[in-house]
């Protein structure tokens, strides 16, 4: 028989559940949570989000733009 835990901690919730939660979360709430997170990051990383920058010459695929239909 499997032994049966629980834990409270963040770390221990999977992927899915964290977006379960996400999604219980208010627009307003959700740009807070992102808001907070963007803070501390550049507070111990100022140039985190520059290495990011996509580098448009190494991009390969597709794009699909779609558009609602106008009434």
């Amino acid at each position: 028989m499997a032994k049966v835990t629980l834990s409270s901690e963040f770390i221990d919730e999977s992927l899915a559940d964290k977006a379960r939660w996400f999604a219980t979360l208010t627009f307003e709430q959700r740009l807070a949570w992102l808001d907070e997170w963007t803070e501390i990051i550049l507070q111990n990383d100022p140039t985190f989000f520059e290495r990011l920058k996509p580098d448009d010459s190494t991009f390969q695929g597709t794009v699909l733009v779609l558009r609602k239909k106008q009434r």
